[in-house]
């Protein structure tokens, strides 16, 4: 970071009107984390005829691949290209010898901390790197998010700025690879009392369960909505968190001067509340709803503030990184497919398998697994291949699961095929394995998970909101189809990998 926007990203910068002759034009991008298509059409009464936050109808967006996370999908977002091409197959990575976060990076240190973050996994370029390279650096890139997955992969390494909430500081932080210490315009949260929903309880219970089963209702937020929210860790599932990455938008906007200075400038949002929601209470609770409604809310207020500031040189769009599966007691209780495994439990079931065939491994056979990858410990005198067959085939046996392909296999795959898309050698381990729809294996305290390519996981609405642009209608969108659709917004080439044609058409 250098000169005057080094020094308007650690003091608050005065901001000059722009002159008549300026015509800088300023790109939002939205990523609601666990948007699902279904919920705008669930909750279409409740969002108006102007649609999800005013921007319209949307169309359907797909994501080909069995890794639909938040980090491979904001990755996705972000280039135009599946994993197997930018390398970031999930949240957390297999580097042959360890399990690593995606973002994990000690050359970035986060501001105050000794441990890093940083996009360095990513192998292709960024809608915001195609920005600074086709403006020699003067467009600028400013990503504000709950997670730092997303903030840091919808950026790219060449962004301006990339904030995101740490949950042990109770603040939005970022890097010292993008500035030395926290701005003086950064705003601080609000952090006590109790969750305020954005509508009556009746309302909010059309459209969700006030119970969740299978959920361990922690950080101190009580078995009973509305919540308490006492600490950093619950403050992520409100709708103040929204708040919050709203506030510092608006802010950034102000201080790092975005689309007043002639140059086409890039804003990525990355919300994540709605994410922690369905996670802990599910699909259809009434926290989520609650989160879903007052984002609607508090992002329309946002997009009416820039509309009526830049007119026709601001410019909307909106998606998800992936969806969410129900959760499988109420799957079950209304007679619907569904079920959840445990991680222990399928780890048990492949080493026992392996070690039924081929004799015990000292430390278990799996040597990591983070569905849908897993990789097969190593033993000297041990055919590799044997062992990664023999967990296939254990795999393969278990109930709730639908496809194991091993990396052996993966060359005869279609070019496609979900499961291509999401595989890379010496990160994905020896195998994927997908679920059937309605089967998840959560995280440790969650009720349900996402990462299958069935449509509650990986069909995902897009909307846009831009002068001279529309949505392609007709059929089902690609996830990687939205960067290009940036760029076109933005005036500028696609992103060197993103070979898909752009999401929207010249009116």
């Amino acid at each position: 970071m250098r000169g005057a926007l080094a020094a308007c990203l650690v003091a608050a910068c005065a901001v000059a009107p722009p002159a008549a002759h300026e015509r800088g034009r300023l790109v939002v991008f939205v990523s609601v984390d666990q948007l699902r298509s279904a919920d705008l059409l669930l909750f279409a009464l409740e969002l108006g005829p102007g649609g999800f936050a005013g921007l319209g109808r949307p169309a359907a967006l797909r994501y080909v691949s069995v890794g639909t996370e938040t980090a491979a999908g904001h990755a996705t977002l972000a280039t135009g290209a599946w994993a197997d091409v930018h390398g970031v197959v999930g949240n957390s990575l297999w580097d042959g010898a360890r399990e690593r976060e995606a973002v994990d990076d000690p050359r970035c240190p986060v501001w105050g901390k000794a441990s890093g973050r940083s996009a360095a996994a990513l192998r292709v370029p960024t809608v915001g790197d195609a920005l600074k390279m086709a403006t020699l650096g003067r467009g600028r890139v400013v990503s504000v998010a709950g997670k730092d997955r997303s903030a840091l992969l919808l950026a790219g390494a060449s962004a301006d700025l990339a904030l995101f909430w740490d949950v042990d500081a109770a603040r939005l932080v970022s890097t010292s690879c993008f500035a030395p210490g926290p701005p003086a315009w950064l705003p601080a949260p609000v952090i006590g009392g109790e969750w305020a929903p954005s509508r009556p309880l009746d309302v909010l219970r059309r459209y969700g369960f006030e119970e969740a089963p299978g959920a361990i209702l922690s950080h101190g937020m009580g078995p009973r909505f509305p919540h308490p929210i006492a600490n950093a860790r619950a403050f992520r599932f409100a709708p103040a968190s929204t708040d919050l990455l709203l506030s510092a938008a608006r802010a950034a906007v102000d201080a790092v001067q975005l689309g007043s200075r002639g140059e086409p400038d890039l804003l990525l949002l990355g919300l994540s509340a709605l994410d922690y929601a369905g996670h802990r209470f599910g699909p259809q609770s009434v926290e989520r709803a609650d989160v879903l409604l007052h984002m609607h809310d508090a992002l329309g207020r946002l997009v009416r503030e820039l509309r009526g500031r830049f007119g026709d040189r601001v410019s909307f769009a909106l998606s998800s990184d992936h969806g969410v599966t129900p959760i499988a007691e109420q799957s079950r209780a209304l007679r619907v497919p569904g079920g959840r495994l445990r991680e222990e439990d399928l780890k048990a079931d492949v080493d026992a398998a392996v070690a039924k065939r081929l004799g015990p491994a000292p430390g278990g056979w799996v040597s990591f697994m983070v569905w849908p990858s897993l990789a097969v410990r190593r033993v000297p005198g041990i055919d590799a291949a044997a062992a990664i067959r023999a967990a296939a085939e254990a795999l393969r046996a278990h109930e709730g699961v639908a496809r194991v392909v091993t990396a052996e296999e993966m060359a005869h795959e279609p070019p496609s095929s979900p499961f291509r898309h999401a595989f890379v050698p010496g990160r994905s381990g020896d195998l994927l394995f997908e679920l059937l729809p309605g089967w998840s294996v959560p995280d440790s305290g969650d009720a349900t998970e996402h990462r299958g390519h069935w449509n509650d996981d990986a069909l995902v609405p897009l909307l846009v909101s831009a002068p001279g642009l529309a949505l392609r209608r007709g059929s089902t969108l690609l996830a990687t189809q939205v960067a290009p659709a940036l760029a076109m917004m933005l005036g500028i080439p696609a992103p060197a990998a993103a070979l898909d044609e752009a999401a929207v058409v010249e009116r």
